[in-house]
């Protein structure tokens, strides 16, 4: 059989061969932006050509390091396998000496590295205790005392440098009395990128979804300041963990980017930034999907950022080229779950600023069972 071929520059290709040069000349696009954008942007973008990355070798070699145990927790998260063992697990009473534990690791904190949580404790220390409650932070931790009071001091540390030392100290709302009241600008993002944070249904598996998407149209996203998407991001992830399959099972975060709009909004501070936000609050990320029918040079995009965060949100993270519900059905989603931008059958609505406000009122609690 004749193999199709494509005629470039009086020269006959193959399709799997064009393919390879179309990739490519979309790579050469690809830094091309990057070297616009950081020519253009110079005080607030950070992207460079010589930055470090991490390349698929040396993620295949981090990989290969893991033992059994480790290899086999990582693909538990990634499919959603162990996702009720998780949550009967995250039901176990907490003891009082395993308070105590964590009380005492507290105290083992320089106060100079733990100063926004005992301001907090002084100015507000009822709003500490329901958003903050050291149960989820032991939840979060698997019941290490340690790691989880070190999380909760730098998120108290990371919500002070966000919201300011006054409203940082008020309930996480936009209502009257919150930290975002009268807060117009972040509203103002909220309403008019409503899908750069969105929740979809719980996947298959019970565990919390959010999608994300870049994909602006004519819309300005840099506009907005980096601390008005810090709050916006802040905000959001507040109503994540008052999400009890979050607590329990976990989040799955999904995106659909664009390259194009990601290049040009890339901002290396904020997002530094963004992920120590991720890692401060109480909730495991399980698994991240990036679905992009540019591939190869998106995947040169991620080998960029994936630089910033830790091995194993690396290891859990996962490239998808196409966009097709059924490649991620394997990993727990559903297509009624999914958004049509994911060729699911979910119409998305932007709503949710107005249908979820204000979780304000409602606690941390978390219903247990005794050993």
């Amino acid at each position: 059989t004749t193999k199709p071929y494509f005629n470039i520059a009086g020269y006959n290709f193959t399709t799997k061969q064009h393919y390879a040069i179309r990739d490519n000349f979309l790579s050469c696009i690809f830094l091309k932006s990057i070297l616009e954008v950081s020519c253009s942007h110079r005080e607030m973008f950070a992207f460079s050509c010589t930055a470090p990355t991490l390349t698929l070798e040396q993620e295949e070699r981090e990989y290969a390091d893991l033992d059994s145990e480790e290899k086999e927790n990582i693909l538990d998260d990634v499919f959603g396998r162990n996702a009720e063992a998780t949550e009967e697990f995250n039901r176990r009473e907490i003891t009082q000496q395993q308070f105590d534990d964590f009380e005492n690791a507290l105290e083992r904190i320089p106060l100079e590295e733990q100063s926004e949580y005992q301001m907090a404790l002084i100015h507000c220390p009822d709003l500490v205790q329901s958003e903050t409650n050291p149960r989820l932070f032991l939840i979060c931790e698997a019941h290490n005392h340690i790691k989880a009071a070190k999380r909760l001091v730098e998120y108290w540390r990371l919500r002070v440098q966000i919201f300011g030392r006054t409203k940082s100290f008020l309930p996480m709302s936009v209502l009257e009395g919150g930290a975002l009241e009268g807060d117009d600008e972040v509203i103002a993002m909220m309403r008019e990128f409503p899908f750069f944070r969105h929740f979809l249904p719980n996947d298959r598996h019970g565990r919390t979804v959010i999608s994300s998407t870049t994909n602006y149209g004519d819309k300005s996203f840099d506009k907005y300041s980096r601390d008005v998407k810090l709050k916006y991001v802040w905000y959001f992830l507040h109503m994540a963990i008052k999400r009890e399959s979050t607590v329990l099972r976990g989040l799955v975060y999904i995106a659909a980017p664009s390259l194009g709009q990601t290049v040009k909004t890339f901002d290396r501070i904020y997002f530094k930034k963004l992920v120590a936000i991720h890692d401060c609050f109480p909730f495991k990320m399980k698994a991240m999907h990036h679905v992009n029918n540019r591939l190869r040079p998106f995947t040169m995009f991620l080998s960029y950022v994936k630089f910033f965060v830790d091995k194993g949100t690396r290891l859990r993270t996962v490239r998808h080229e196409r966009l097709r519900a059924e490649e991620l059905e394997p990993y727990g989603f559903v297509r009624e779950g999914l958004p049509t931008a994911l060729n699911g059958t979910l119409e998305l609505h932007a709503d949710w600023v107005n249908s979820e406000v204000d979780f304000s009122g409602t606690d941390n609690s978390i219903e247990t069972e005794s050993n």
